[in-house]
């Protein structure tokens, strides 16, 4: 019979994962490119999905980067976006921008148009605020926000269009519940999230939607706190130990089997001993307990 216990090793494990993940991530955030157009909360934050309820409003910020060797003389977006969950309040120009839209069409809807030329342009490197954008939820549903740049650029000829990072907009029916370091708000703590804060302290653009609600502190921001948070809660938690006494042995199968049998018990059984993300505990665990013996 094999015991899977041996707790301390398997924290040493995650710690050594945890450095690893971290010179790699710093070491690729040095690397990326700085050209992007991407959103941003009114205080600063960039926000991967934002979900909303019916008739709530929010108000994002679309900014965009020109490098440190470029002049920007030129730019041309359209945004889209999904008209039967979300209405536009108000699309306008931000105070601060050092090089604001001339031109803006939101008449049509599910698309708003914009634009903007300047004879004397503006030096890189440089964080242009273009618009500000107050939305309402309608429905329930999801899309993204997406962004398509025309121009962006000194001329045809020397284009250097930023990459863009849409925005992926949920608006739900129901109370949405984040878990503590989830994350990516699949449901889950786990090593997925862990590398989500890495890179978000790398500053390195996350592929996942990030919920800043996740954070374990109460200070809306993804840091140490939430890495050291996640080390912790998956270094405690063992796919298949699901009576939670951090031993993976025949005591969980025998749960296992009497959860599948329906059998009441007094024991607590814990769900994030789950193996396939399904959320439940069932055949799957089962299996995956009786293949580490």
């Amino acid at each position: 019979m094999k015991y899977f216990k041996k707790k301390d090793k398997y924290q040493d494990y995650l710690i050594i994962l945890f450095l690893l993940i971290i010179f790699f991530l710093t070491s690729s955030a040095a690397a990326r490119e700085t050209n992007g157009v991407y959103w941003t909360d009114l205080d600063g934050s960039r926000p991967w999905r934002i979900i909303l309820k019916p008739d709530e409003t929010y108000i994002v910020c679309l900014k965009a980067e020109v490098p440190f060797d470029k002049v920007l003389n030129a730019y041309s977006f359209v945004l889209t976006y999904d008209p039967s969950v979300i209405s536009i309040i108000s699309v306008e120009k931000p105070d601060d921008s050092a090089f604001p839209p001339m031109n803006i069409n939101s008449s049509i809807q599910g698309s708003i148009i914009f634009n903007a030329f300047n004879t004397k342009g503006l030096q890189g490197y440089a964080v242009i605020s273009l618009l500000n954008i107050t939305i309402k939820g309608k429905t329930g549903g999801s899309f993204n926000f997406d962004i398509k740049v025309n121009d962006f650029g000194a001329g045809s000829s020397d284009q250097f269009k930023p990459e863009p990072d849409n925005l992926s907009i949920f608006v739900s029916l129901d109370d949405v519940k984040v878990i503590p370091g989830d994350i990516n708000h699949d449901g889950f703590v786990d090593l997925v999230d862990l590398i989500l804060a890495a890179r978000i302290m790398s500053a390195v653009i996350p592929e996942r939607t990030i919920y800043k609600q996740a954070d374990v502190n109460l200070d809306f921001k993804i840091g140490i706190q939430e890495m050291i948070y996640i080390l912790k809660y998956i270094s405690e938690h063992i796919p298949g130990d699901v009576n939670g006494d951090k031993i993976l042995d025949l005591k969980d199968m025998i749960l296992v089997l009497q959860v599948l049998c329906s059998k009441n018990t007094d024991q607590k059984v814990f769900k994030e001993a789950d193996v396939n993300k399904d959320g439940k505990i069932g055949i799957e665990e089962a299996v995956y307990i009786l293949m580490q013996f």
